[in-house]
């Protein structure tokens, strides 16, 4: 949010100075006429910024998105005019980022752009709110259009926590277990080391084996480490290219574990959207382009792309989403009956529904099946070193008795 100086003159005529803080260029010169004053200039402040100002801590989640349709709904509804709900909405917002850019929006509305015309020049608005909010605009339904968006958002967010919850655990599992890993081989195998070695006893092969991995590790531990961090970079790198984006995203589709539970997700947002900008008005092919945004994948931008040019040169929507593959085909016989019936849209929403409570089901069968495997996992690895150690031991006591 940027600091500004002002220099006024005030109803005596004198020349006054000073600054506010985190407050609009709007907001100050409507604090400045309260107080009486008559603005004659007012700049920013250039200077450092706060720390909240980068990254992660200034990002615009989904949430976040989900919280400002809902508020908004609330106080459109309620009858109040735009710019007052942009002040009220601005001055609420516990995201920096977009409380910034609502300060900047009430600003283009009040010099007579439309709200949909200012939020597109916005990041930190999906492209879907913005069609969304434009169709509103243009029907003078945008109170119901917010209101399908806040029920919309609110269920993305709550599908993608439990699909972040059900990743969290396995995640904190092989976290634990490569620490645990890395101090028995660096700490507690080397101790045992110096006392197998002057027994003078043929180690078991387990034994042997250990005592090579920690030799390695504590040898070349910085190392691995470092290897280690260089990979995941690289890694994250070649996921976010195009190519490399495309490999990895038909990897996880095509895994035992996440492959199906991602289809499931695909089906709910896929129809789940399409189902509200087709009831909204939106024409196919422009919903078809949307919706392929919103699934931010990169084996559904492809497929999708082939939809989009089916359906342009004539085809039915249900032959060319059974053509691609990438759906179950439940979706496809839906969307058939629905093209059929002329009741597409409220076809798409009771699919919608369906994949929901199945990406709800299966996301639990696999949490509750991955707790128990990886805590085997860790138990064996555990043992293993356990045994390796605690054989050559009872070999030296059969060696003293």
């Amino acid at each position: 949010m940027p600091d500004f100086t002002y220099t006024a003159k005030n109803t005596d005529g004198d020349i006054v100075k000073g600054t506010y803080e985190a407050l609009g260029k709007t907001e100050v010169m409507r604090m400045l006429r309260q107080r009486g004053y008559f603005p004659l200039v007012i700049e920013p402040i250039v200077g450092s910024k706060d720390i909240a100002d980068f990254g992660i801590m200034n990002s615009v989640t989904v949430k976040d998105i989900s919280v400002f349709c809902r508020q908004f709904s609330t106080l459109i509804a309620a009858g109040l005019p735009l710019i007052n709900i942009l002040d009220i909405l601005s001055s609420q917002s516990s995201s920096r980022s977009l409380k910034k850019d609502l300060i900047e929006i009430s600003e283009d509305v009040r010099t007579g752009k439309s709200l949909s015309a200012s939020l597109k020049n916005r990041k930190n608005f999906p492209a879907l709110l913005v069609s969304m909010i434009e169709v509103g605009e243009t029907g003078g339904t945008l109170d119901t259009v917010l209101s399908s968006m806040t029920t919309h958002y609110e269920k993305e967010t709550k599908l993608k926590q439990k699909v972040k919850n059900a990743m969290t655990y396995p995640i904190i599992v092989l976290s634990v277990t490569a620490v645990v890993i890395y101090f028995l081989l660096t700490y507690v195998v080397p101790v045992f080391v110096g006392m197998f070695e002057g027994a003078g006893i043929e180690l078991p092969l387990p034994t042997r084996i250990l005592l090579s991995l920690s030799s390695f590790v504590v040898a070349n531990g910085i190392w691995l480490i470092l290897s280690l961090f260089i990979f995941i970079l690289l890694f994250r790198y070649f996921i976010s290219q195009g190519a490399g984006r495309l490999i990895w995203h038909k990897t996880l589709l095509k895994a035992p574990l996440t492959g199906k539970m991602i289809t499931y997700v695909l089906s709910s947002s896929f129809t789940r959207t399409m189902a509200m900008l087709l009831s909204a008005g939106v024409p196919l092919l422009e919903s078809i382009d949307m919706a392929k945004k919103v699934l931010d994948n990169a084996v559904s931008d492809k497929a999708l792309t082939q939809v989009s040019d089916g359906v342009r040169l004539g085809e039915t929507l249900w032959n060319t989403i059974d053509q691609v593959h990438l759906f179950p085909p439940i979706i496809t016989h839906m969307i058939r009956v629905g093209e059929e019936s002329g009741a597409l849209d409220d076809v798409l929403s009771k699919t919608a529904s369906f994949f929901e409570a199945e990406s709800e089901e299966y996301m639990l069968k696999l949490t509750t099946l991955m707790e128990p495997a990886m805590i085997l996992v860790l138990a064996g690895i555990v043992m293993f070193v356990v045994i390796s150690i605690v054989l050559p031991m009872f070999d030296m006591m059969g060696m003293i008795g």
